[in-house]
């Protein structure tokens, strides 16, 4: 969700407020009335869509952290540890 591009997706969610355009020489302009009410529920909809989301993924890392072992050990430690626990049971 990183790359979505925010300022994209909030200028769609503006402009489906707009209740008066401006025109000029038969082009869109901006936006000059605003449906306040439709504005606000759709701009803080979005905002909490988009915390509802963020949200599951948080909670599905937290329930799947703990799958996580030797996060900070490399793993040339643990091959030589292996090394060493071979060659100690081979010497008996």
């Amino acid at each position: 969700m990183a790359f979505i591009p925010y300022p994209l997706v909030y200028g769609w969610v503006t402009n489906t407020a707009c209740e008066v355009w401006e025109t000029k020489c038969g082009k869109t302009g901006n936006c000059l009335v605003y449906d306040v009410d439709k504005f606000r529920y759709r701009l803080i909809g979005l905002t909490l869509g988009l915390y509802f989301v963020a949200s599951i993924f948080d909670i599905i890392v937290v329930f799947l952290s703990h799958r996580i072992k030797n996060l900070y050990n490399d793993d040339e430690d643990e091959t030589d540890h292996h090394i060493n626990k071979l060659s100690n049971d081979h010497k008996k």
